[in-house]
Parts: structure tokens; C-alpha cells; sequence
């Protein structure tokens, strides 16, 4: 009689794991379920055809070890774009540019304006008209004290409309490198 009671323990034991088990692998699926509609199904991209390029870079010692910087940059795409993220390299043979500029850039200079990591121009109109740096124009940009310098990567953005909504899109295919001599 006693090994009849003892049988029957053990297997409610184990029926109580499978239920916690399955009652596990039930809640996962149903946060899964949940969270699948915050992220989105396609990611936002730039239209083929954006493209920049460095009209002009002039790069000027300001101090010991420091140096400005003049940029004109051309918006020669088919496509208005908003701004750009900058990054440069202190050594040529360096294939991606790791230093950012953003925290150099003259803001009093023109129409521009910081945003996250972004250099934005049209700040004023940006919420409103989107893209403000029209297809054959330049903006000029101007970098204070920045070290010593012998490339940049310039990747432009831009707004693209979705949901009824501007979101700031990276154009990643379009990456500009320039060969930058501070002297």
C-alpha cells in the first residue's frame, strides 16, 4: 500500500513541472506575439540617387595642435537632403573614420544646428518642409579646434515620410571620403 502512495507522488511531481513548463513556453509565445508589432517589418532607407560631395575643405591651424575647418559641401543627387554625420581620422591609412565632429561644429555659422549626432541645416524649417539642402545646392559648415585631421567620411541624411510621420534616415550607401591636409 505504501509503494502505491509513494508511485503516485512522483508522478504528480512531474505533471507539476510539465504544467510549469508549458505554462512558460504559453507566456513566452504570448509576449513574443506582443512585442512583434513594435518592431518594425521593413527599416526605413534613402532613394537610390542621393549623393554628395566635398565642394571645398579648407583646413587652417587656430591654436597649438588645433586647427578650423571650412566645408562646403554639394548636394549633386536627385534628392534634398537635411544634414550629414561627420567623422574623421588622424592617420591615412585608418579605413573607417572614428572621430566625430559634431562636438566642433561653429553653430553660429549659417543655418545649421546639432541634432543627436547630426549636423542639421534648416533647423528652423525642419519639422515642417523636411529635407532643406535642394538638389545642386552647397551648405557651408565651419569646425572649431579640432585636432589634426588627414580624412573625412561625410554620410548625408535626410527625411523620409512614413506613417504620416518624417523620420531622419542615414544614406548609408552614399558615404563621401575626403582626403583632408591640416596645415
Amino acid at each position: 500500500m505504501k509503494n502505491k502512495v509513494k508511485n503516485k507522488k512522483g508522478v504528480s511531481e512531474v505533471l507539476g513541472y510539465l504544467l510549469l513548463v508549458s505554462f512558460a513556453i504559453f507566456m513566452s509565445f504570448i509576449v513574443y506575439q506582443g512585442l512583434k508589432i513594435y518592431v518594425p517589418v521593413k527599416a526605413v532607407e534613402c532613394p537610390e540617387g542621393v549623393s554628395i560631395f566635398v565642394q571645398s575643405a579648407k583646413c587652417s591651424l587656430s591654436g597649438v595642435g588645433k586647427y578650423n575647418l571650412e566645408l562646403n559641401i554639394k548636394n549633386n543627387g536627385r534628392y534634398n537632403i537635411a544634414g550629414y554625420y561627420i567623422h574623421a581620422s588622424n592617420s591615412s591609412e585608418q579605413e573607417v573614420a572614428t572621430i566625430p565632429l559634431i562636438g566642433y561644429l561653429d553653430e553660429t555659422t549659417g543655418n545649421i544646428d546639432k541634432m543627436g549626432n547630426a549636423v542639421i541645416f534648416g533647423i528652423a524649417t525642419y519639422k515642417t518642409t523636411g529635407n532643406f539642402v535642394n538638389i545642386s545646392s552647397t551648405a557651408y559648415a565651419e569646425y572649431e579646434n579640432i585636432p589634426k585631421i588627414s580624412s573625412l567620411d561625410i554620410l548625408p541624411i535626410r527625411f523620409q515620410e512614413e506613417d504620416n510621420r518624417l523620420k531622419l534616415v542615414s544614406c548609408g550607401k552614399a558615404t563621401v571620403r575626403e582626403k583632408i591636409n591640416c596645415a
